[in-house]
C-alpha cells in the first residue's frame, strides 16, 4: 500500500486532503444516517447499478430514465 510518505504531495493538496479526513470523521461522529436517507441512497445504487448493467448490453437510456423506469 502507498502512503503519503512515499510520494510528494504539494502542501495545498495535502491540507485539501486533511479537511476531507477532518469532515468525513466529523459526518461518522453523527452516528447512522436516518431511515429516508437510507432508502434514498439504496435507490440510488440500484438505479446506477442497473444503468451501468444494461448500457453494457447496450442500452440507451440514461441514469434519470432509468431510475424512472425502476420506479414505476
Amino acid at each position: 500500500m502507498i502512503t503519503y510518505e512515499d510520494i510528494e504531495i504539494s502542501p495545498e493538496l495535502q491540507e485539501r486532503l486533511d479537511l476531507f479526513f477532518t469532515q468525513v470523521n466529523e459526518f461518522r461522529e453523527e452516528g447512522p444516517l436516518d431511515e429516508i436517507s437510507v432508502a434514498k441512497l439504496e435507490e440510488h445504487f440500484k438505479a446506477s447499478h442497473v444503468y451501468h448493467s444494461t448500457g453494457i448490453e447496450g442500452n440507451r437510456l440514461t441514469l434519470q430514465e432509468t431510475a424512472l423506469v425502476l420506479n414505476i
